[in-house]
């Protein structure tokens, strides 16, 4: 038993106060919560372990229920696709826990670097209007986040309300159990192996629906939540690159005169060709190489955190997607469960849509980095200098852009989602119309 907590505790050497600092001002509690960073300090290790098995155990357990009973419920298929779609969610979070328990280590060192900074300047950055503007867009992304935040949050709640509704006027099953066993009077149709269709059987069926879907919701808003601030993060450093290479000259008269002893506002063109001038500016251009080398090291760090998250994300969510537009094209008469999967529906769009904003995001500010290199006035540079350039611009010439093997996370991906999930529910539908004439 001792040496088992010693392994755990060893888990957290990677712990460092840079990325405490990073997980409690971005997170609060929600890692240690979610469990998708599990504290294996003294203080919170058992309560971790513990959270983390719950987390598991109910999602794993719903799960494999939620399946038996798509298969069972073949023949109605409106009520299959429900439980395959909540299903499919089920399992996304499941993958989600896992990936961030496999790739502990990496989480660490992406908060690490977070917290202490990917690149420090030898001088204060300008605050120019480029920076002012992206900062208040940066803080309203970030009052969206929280209203996401919610909404996911909401949904468990608003998938218990429908089928409650429905029963509540008229518009429910008339049976707890149908043919096979599968109990469809409480939100989420299970087949479990216990009577559950009165007393503690019940409420025990109505704990298992509501923990799983609150689990689920945490987990998957959790990581949507750490997708968006590193994201973030790494879009600030972009644009801090972008406002550095255009302050390029400012920059280098402004520390030429601090070095030399000169008022800076007596230095015209001449300057250009003073050899030391031209020092300063190469030892400010290498400053921006080293700053956008940094950035593409913590770009990598990321995407290989990354990647399985946002592949299961592109695949589950478009298949869960159509499996909501079949069921929202049912045209029955059960309004509230009807709208409980819209709001799934709706929570699956925005989160897709949340990852293609910020891929689009990494490809526009890269895009702006070459722009603003090319515009400085290299032509006034010695030939080091503009060496340097040349590579500076054939090094940022391909956009920094989030990527799994095969998908490329922007705004084309999110097209092919909703293309994909279209013409998935089309297939579907066209087989049942076939099937059933």
């Amino acid at each position: 038993m001792a040496s088992m907590w010693k392994y755990l505790r060893h888990l957290n050497d990677r712990r460092t106060v840079e990325a405490e600092k990073a997980l409690r001002e971005n997170y609060s509690i929600l890692m240690l919560a979610s469990t998708l960073d599990m504290d294996m300090s003294p203080k919170y290790a058992a309560m971790s372990v513990v959270l983390a098995i719950f987390h598991y155990s109910i999602l794993i357990s719903t799960f494999v229920s939620l399946s038996s009973a798509a298969i069972l419920l073949s023949y109605d298929f409106e009520a299959a696709s429900g439980a395959g779609n909540l299903g499919l969610l089920i399992a996304l979070a499941i993958g989600f826990l896992l990936n961030f328990h496999s790739l502990r280590y990496e989480f660490l060192d992406i908060h690490s670097m977070m917290g202490k900074g990917i690149y420090e300047y030898s001088m204060e950055q300008l605050a120019i209007d480029d920076i002012k503007v992206f900062q208040k867009k940066m803080n309203f992304q970030r009052i969206l986040l929280v209203f996401l935040a919610l909404y996911v949050c909401s949904i468990s709640i608003l998938v218990v309300m429908g089928p409650w509704l429905d029963n509540r006027f008229g518009n429910g099953y008339p049976t707890a159990y149908d043919k096979y066993g599968v109990n469809r009077q409480i939100p989420v149709p299970l087949y479990l192996p216990f009577e559950n269709a009165e007393g503690i059987g019940y409420l025990a069926a109505m704990g298992i629906t509501a923990l799983s879907g609150a689990v689920t919701c945490l987990v998957i808003g959790a990581t949507s939540l750490v997708f968006s601030m590193v994201s973030q993060y790494i879009l600030w450093e972009q644009k801090k690159l972008s406002c550095s290479i255009k302050t390029l000259i400012y920059r280098a008269k402004y520390i030429y005169s601090r070095s030399h002893h000169v008022d800076r506002k007596t230095l015209n063109s001449k300057i250009y060709d003073n050899p030391e001038f031209q020092k300063t500016i190469h030892f400010c251009l290498r400053e921006n190489v080293e700053h956008h080398r940094a950035i593409l090291d913590f770009m990598k760090t990321f995407e290989h955190f990354a990647r399985e998250p946002l592949l299961s994300s592109f695949l589950i969510v478009t298949v869960a997607i159509g499996l909501s537009m079949l069921k929202l094209n049912e045209g029955v008469s059960r309004v509230g469960t009807s709208m409980s999967f819209a709001a799934v529906a709706i929570g699956e769009l925005m989160n897709m849509l949340n990852i293609a904003v910020y891929g689009e995001y990494f490809i526009t500010l890269s895009e702006d980095i070459n722009r603003e290199i090319y515009f400085t006035p290299w032509y006034k540079f010695d030939l080091r200098n503009r060496k340097m350039i040349r590579q500076f611009l054939v090094g940022t010439h391909k956009p920094m852009s989030l990527s799994t093997w095969f998908v490329r996370m922007d705004m084309e991906m999110f097209s092919s989602v909703m293309h994909t999930a279209y013409s998935f529910f089309n297939f579907i539908k066209l087989s049942k119309t076939l099937e059933n004439s």
